[in-house]
């Protein structure tokens, strides 16, 4: 059922947009850059730090990184993990006093961050490797379900890391299946009744089921439907594909 409709949604999609856009709308260019892996657990944390301070407040407050590298070890989670362990109070004080500054409007979100580093730290440091955080991200990867689970896991496990920001971290170390789903993407699956909500996770399930039943890259199912999506046929394509969708969704 759901299968047959994942495939007449991207079948329809590639039409309509052919069909208003011109043949370059649905099979333009997909820009799809793997990022480089990362050559050690050091190179791991960094990133996860960065996608922790994506926010532009969390950067305001926190600052460039290099000059945590003192605080933080040189970015080395398992050594960071066995300094601090769950006292952030202890890098707060670190990083102030690498500072030389006064108490200030921004401690907050500084201290924020200092627990969402040290429960990185405390995650990774598990891990040890990157062959063993590869074999762990690979893991997940047996249905889609457990691979749209990712992001929430490290949602979960590091306090204030949105479920993008995971999607961008884990993009970020070289899985790009792991995609941030676009807002409108998510308003125009539930407008087909694709989806119920507009919830992250949903919506990055239904993009990788998409992609498997058409054979694609989730990327490229939600850089055809984003086509469609930000621009003037949203409201169309949604008329157009929920009455043909309607009979493969119903038991």
């Amino acid at each position: 059922m759901w299968d047959a409709a994942y495939k007449t949604l991207y079948r329809e999609a590639r039409a309509f947009l052919t069909e208003r856009e011109g043949p370059e709308g649905a099979d333009g260019p997909l820009t799809l850059q793997v990022k480089p892996a990362p050559r050690n657990m050091k190179d791991v944390y960094r990133r996860l730090i960065e996608a922790i301070t994506v926010s532009n407040r969390m950067r305001e407050a926190v600052g460039p990184l290099e000059p945590l590298a003192g605080p933080l070890i040189d970015f080395d989670p398992v050594r960071v993990q066995v300094r601090y362990g769950d006292r952030w109070d202890k890098l707060f004080e670190g990083i102030k006093a690498s500072r030389h500054s006064e108490p200030g409007s921004a401690d907050g979100l500084l201290g924020s961050f200092c627990q969402a580093v040290l429960a990185g730290a405390a995650l990774l440091s598990q891990l040890r490797s990157v062959k063993t955080f590869k074999a762990f991200v690979d893991g997940l990867r047996y249905n889609e379900m457990s691979v749209a689970v990712l992001p929430l896991l490290l949602q979960s496990e590091i306090p204030g890391l949105g479920f993008n920001p995971a999607c961008g971290f884990l993009d970020d170390c070289g899985f790009p299946d792991y995609i941030q789903p676009d807002r409108r993407v998510k308003a125009m699956l539930q407008g087909a009744g694709l989806t119920e909500t507009r919830d992250n996770y949903e919506a990055l399930k239904t993009l990788i089921l998409i992609a498997r039943a058409n054979a694609i890259r989730p990327a490229a199912a939600h850089r055809l439907l984003r086509m469609i999506a930000a621009g003037k046929h949203r409201k169309a394509f949604i008329d157009h594909i929920t009455p043909i969708l309607k009979p493969t969704l119903q038991p």
